[in-house]
C-alpha cells in the first residue's frame, strides 16, 4: 500500500472500527465465573448489572423502545409472543470492560456482542454510546437473525447484510457519519467492489491477524486499483461499507422491498438473482447494484 493511502485507511480503523458491535452464534451460552448478577425483569428483555443501579430502568426503557421501532422500520413481522416470557432476550452489562473482554474473548475494540444462539447481548457499564449505539446495533442483530431464520433455519445470514442491517439501525449521527466516510472514501481513492464486500469471510480475517489482504478498489471516476490492507483495516472498511450498502437500499427503495430483498437471500438465491428479482426497474447486474450504490453516497 502506498503512503498516500495508508492514513486514510488507518483512519478508518481508528474512528469506525474501534468500538464495533459484534454478531456471535455460539453452541453454548457465555460463562460468567464468579460474577453474581442482579435481574431487572421487563416485557421483552432480562437485564443483569453486576450491582444495583439507578440506570435499569432507563436502559430497559430504552430497549424496549428499540425492540418496537427497528421491527417496525425493517418491516420485518412479529408474532404476538415474539421475545416474551422464557424467549426474552437477557442483556448483560459488566461492571468494567476488562471483565468484559475477559468473559467474552471478544478483541480489544468491541464494545458489545450479540450471542444469537443464547439470545444475550454483552457490554459493560459506561460501554461509549451504549444507548444509542451498541443496544440498538446488537438488537438489530438478534431481530434480523430471528427473521433470516424464520424464512429459512438453516440459513446463516450474509456478514455484509447481517452486519448491514445492525449498523443501520443505530442512531441517525452514526449513520450519517458512516455514509460520509464512504463518500470520503470514495472521493479520495475509491471503495471496495461490491464482489469484495459481499464475499468477505470475517472469521477467517480474524482468525489470521498477520496475513495481508489484496482487494480491489474503485476511484469515483470509475477506475480500478489493488490496494494491501491489514486484517483490521480490511474489516474495518467492510463494516462501513456494509452499513452504507443497506442503507442505500433502504432509504433508496424502501423498507418493505429491501424486507422483501432479504427473504430472498435467505432462500440462498445468488445476489445478482435477489436483486434482479425484487429491484427488476433498477438491477440487472452486480455493476448496477454498484454504480446505484456509488450514485447514492454521492449525493450531499
Amino acid at each position: 500500500m502506498s503512503a498516500a493511502r495508508r492514513p486514510l485507511f488507518m483512519a478508518f480503523a481508528l474512528v469506525f472500527f474501534a468500538g464495533a458491535p459484534a454478531c456471535r452464534c455460539a453452541e453454548e451460552p457465555l460463562p460468567q465465573d464468579g460474577i453474581f448478577w442482579v435481574e431487572e425483569k421487563g416485557e421483552h428483555f432480562l437485564l443483569y448489572t453486576e450491582y444495583e443501579t439507578l440506570d435499569v430502568r432507563e436502559i430497559m426503557r430504552v430497549a424496549e423502545k428499540f425492540y418496537r421501532s427497528i421491527a417496525e422500520r425493517l418491516k420485518f413481522p412479529r408474532h404476538d409472543d415474539f421475545w416474551m416470557w422464557d424467549d426474552r432476550v437477557k442483556i448483560y452489562l459488566f461492571a468494567a470492560r476488562e471483565t468484559y473482554l475477559a468473559q467474552t474473548g471478544e478483541p480489544e475494540w468491541s464494545v458489545g456482542m450479540a450471542d444469537y444462539a443464547a439470545r444475550s447481548i454483552y457490554s459493560y457499564m459506561d460501554s461509549p454510546k451504549f444507548l444509542t449505539s451498541v443496544l440498538p446495533h446488537e438488537i438489530a442483530h438478534l431481530i434480523f437473525r430471528d427473521f433470516y431464520k424464520k424464512e429459512n433455519e438453516l440459513a446463516e445470514p450474509p456478514f455484509w447484510l447481517d452486519e448491514g442491517v445492525a449498523q443501520w439501525a443505530e442512531d441517525k449521527e452514526t449513520k450519517d457519519e458512516l455514509k460520509k466516510l464512504a463518500r470520503e472514501t470514495l472521493e479520495k481513492q475509491g471503495l471496495l467492489t461490491v464482489s469484495d464486500i459481499v464475499l468477505l469471510n470475517m472469521d477467517y480475517v480474524k482468525k489470521n491477524p498477520d496475513r495481508l489482504y489484496f482487494r480491489l478498489a474503485r476511484t469515483v471516476k470509475g477506475r480500478y486499483s489493488i490496494i494491501i490492507l491489514s486484517p483490521d483495516v480490511l474489516l474495518s472498511t467492510s463494516y462501513q461499507e456494509a452499513g452504507s450498502l443497506v442503507g442505500y437500499l433502504i432509504e433508496t427503495f424502501g423498507a418493505h422491498r429491501f424486507a422483501e430483498f432479504c427473504r430472498e437471500i435467505s432462500r440462498e438465491k445468488a445476489l445478482s438473482n435477489a436483486l434482479r428479482g425484487v429491484y427488476p426497474k433498477h438491477f440487472q447486474s452486480l455493476d448496477d447494484f454498484e454504480n446505484g450504490w456509488r450514485a447514492y453516497l454521492l449525493q450531499k
